[in-house]
């Protein structure tokens, strides 16, 4: 557990003057379910970071990556970090997933994870449009994958959604 801090300094050590920024490392005790990756989405709710898919530098295991592509190393598995307890937990969707997915993006809205776009099925750049139910952990497919050069929205990849914020 962090130190509490007096009132100058800031970090999990209290190692750092308020007018500095710092970067604390998180150790965890069970990193075997999180591997390194790129092109993942993430986002924070309240104390947790919620990853979703991405390119992992591991070697394949289905049980800690989730699904995956044969010929790729990217996943479509939800991994949470409590940034309290600092432990990471896998998310098991009730229904199929998604296909594994990197460049894509994702916001949290509600009791809802939004994913649009990314790469799929050996460089295919979708416009899939994924709603993730967290309370029923259900996948939800609104829009899938059209072709056509007037689909709409257009199909993206390593695009970031916009913030959105509530009306004060």
């Amino acid at each position: 557990m962090p130190f509490r801090c007096n009132k100058h300094f800031h970090g999990d050590y209290c190692q750092e003057p308020n007018a500095n920024s710092v970067w604390d490392p998180v150790i965890t005790t069970d990193s075997h379910l999180f591997h390194a990756r790129g092109s993942h989405a993430s986002t924070l709710i309240g104390e947790e970071i919620v990853i979703f898919g991405g390119l992992t530098f591991a070697t394949f295991n289905p049980h800690r990556l989730g699904h995956q592509h044969e010929s790729s190393l990217s996943t479509n598995a939800i991994t949470v970090l409590s940034l309290r307890e600092k432990v990471f937990r896998m998310l098991d969707a009730t229904n199929t997933p998604p296909s594994p997915r990197y460049d894509h993006s994702m916001v949290e809205f509600g009791n809802k994870l939004y994913v649009f776009g990314g790469v799929i099925n050996n460089n295919l750049i979708t416009n899939e449009f994924w709603s993730f139910d967290m309370l029923t952990q259900r996948w939800t497919l609104l829009n899938a994958h059209n072709e056509s050069d007037s689909s709409s929205p257009v199909a993206v990849a390593g695009n970031l959604p916009p913030l959105l914020l509530p009306d004060s």
